[in-house]
This record gives C-alpha cells, sequence and structure tokens, in this order.
C-alpha cells in the first residue's frame, strides 16, 4: 500500500466514514486556489477503489464552473492526513486541494 493510500484510509477510520452502495460517501468543505484567490466549494464527495488504487471524486460540478478535475488518484497525488477532519491533496510541492469533512 502506497504513502498516499494509507494517509487516505486513515482519513477514512479517523472521521468513522461509512460506505454506502459499496462508496465511502460524506459531505465536505473543499478549498482550493483559483486566479491566485482562495475558493471555497462545498460538495458531496466519494471514495471509491480501483484496482489497486484509491480515489476520491467530487461529485458536484467541480469543473465545468471552477476547470478542476473531478477525480484525484492516489496514485498520482499525495494525499496526507492532516488530523481530525483535513485531508490535504497534493501533486508535487503545489498543495490542490484541502477537504474538511462537514
Amino acid at each position: 500500500m502506497n504513502k498516499s493510500k494509507r494517509q487516505l484510509t486513515k482519513f477514512i477510520s479517523e472521521n468513522k466514514l461509512k460506505k454506502r452502495d459499496g462508496l465511502i460517501v460524506f459531505d465536505a468543505a473543499i478549498y482550493f486556489a483559483k486566479d491566485q484567490q482562495l475558493q471555497q466549494v462545498d460538495s458531496e464527495m466519494q471514495v471509491t477503489t480501483i484496482s489497486t488504487q484509491m480515489a476520491v471524486y467530487i461529485a458536484e460540478f467541480f469543473r465545468s464552473e471552477y476547470l478542476q478535475k473531478h477525480v484525484y488518484k492516489t496514485s498520482e497525488y499525495d494525499f496526507v492526513f492532516a488530523g481530525g477532519n483535513v485531508l490535504h491533496v497534493w501533486l508535487g510541492p503545489t498543495l490542490v486541494l484541502t477537504i474538511i469533512v462537514k
């Protein structure tokens, strides 16, 4: 299990997120930068397993409005559980998202 997958699994466990219809589903506040401005969107989040990796899916209209991806895979991004209800998603040295369970 890679580090990102371990971090995401710990985030799920610590927040007692439960499976619903085969997916882990929860409501979250998502923070990200766009045009050097901090943006915040509330969305339903889904976590699923795809082959040997895990992926976080943002259910709302995130991409069309903010030009952000819908899916973030543990094989492509670094997930860092910051404790409590906070999960950071990094791409190299760049913080891409902060996800906060509501």
